[in-house]
């Protein structure tokens, strides 16, 4: 039960794979990877743009405009808004006399004798 864990046989020397015995070799190793890396911590340290934003917050964004779709749609069902006011009640309301009311969406412009009578009228 005593064995050991090799089995008696010869250790494997792993010297070679130690990256602290050959100052060069690590030096050489670093500067590599700093190199194949520049690209990627550049790109990093730029701002994003903002197409790249939107498609980072893609889901985000889609989940928000639903649940404002559907908010807008609920007040928009349980909301009775009163029925749009004609023209010609605009026009009262605001102290405009209705033969000159109807002249505004007629189709054709109201002679002179029109206007004349129109203020006689009042």
């Amino acid at each position: 039960m005593s064995q050991e864990l090799g089995g008696g046989r010869e250790r494997v020397d792993l010297s070679p794979l130690d990256p602290l015995g050959d100052e060069q070799a690590l030096d050489r190793f670093v500067a590599r990877v700093r190199t194949a890396a520049t690209g990627e911590l550049l790109r990093r340290q730029a701002p994003p743009r903002l197409v790249e934003l939107i498609a980072r917050m893609r889901r985000p964004i889609l989940a928000a405009s639903g649940l404002l779709a559907v908010a807008s749609l609920i007040v928009l069902l349980a909301v009775r808004l009163p029925h749009p006011r004609t023209g010609d009640a605009v026009a009262t309301a605001m102290g405009v006399p209705d033969v000159l009311a109807g002249w505004t969406y007629a189709a054709s412009q109201p002679s002179v004798g029109d206007l004349l009578e129109s203020g006689r009228s009042q």
